[in-house]
């Protein structure tokens, strides 16, 4: 079976050699290139799929008429691809939320940050386990 060829974006190229190089190491622009076609390789061949939710959020935020244009798909387009591998937002717990309530003081907003930095560790009579 023959592999299908993969061009790897001379952008993306550069941004994994400048951030492999800022950490130190001293890649090689060919095996570097090896791994980029790898990985960009595996995603032609495993699409990741915006679910109906996803589409019609981008949708709404871009255009909010009922029939979208063509110039609404190549946003939602652009902005799927934007968000494709970005990490989802912190879920503020229900612990950050009841303090903010009480009474935002200086004092508050440092126990909030706490409470945030501690994340989903479980909360138990007002201690972390």
């Amino acid at each position: 079976m023959s592999e299908k060829k993969v061009t790897v974006p001379d952008g993306m190229l550069k941004a994994a050699l400048a951030h492999m190089i800022g950490l130190g190491f001293n890649p090689a622009k060919e095996s570097t290139r090896e791994l980029l076609e790898a990985a960009l390789r595996w995603q032609s061949e495993n699409p990741i799929v915006p679910t109906w939710s996803d589409m019609d959020h981008m949708l709404d935020a871009y255009s909010p008429d009922d029939v979208p244009s063509v110039s609404d798909c190549q946003f939602v387009a652009v902005e799927w691809q934007r968000r494709m591998y970005l990490a989802p937002a912190p879920e503020v717990t229900e612990e950050i939320k009841r303090r903010w309530e009480s009474s935002p003081t200086p004092e508050t907003m440092i126990r909030i940050a706490e409470a945030f930095r501690r994340g989903s560790k479980p909360f138990v009579d007002g201690r972390n386990k």
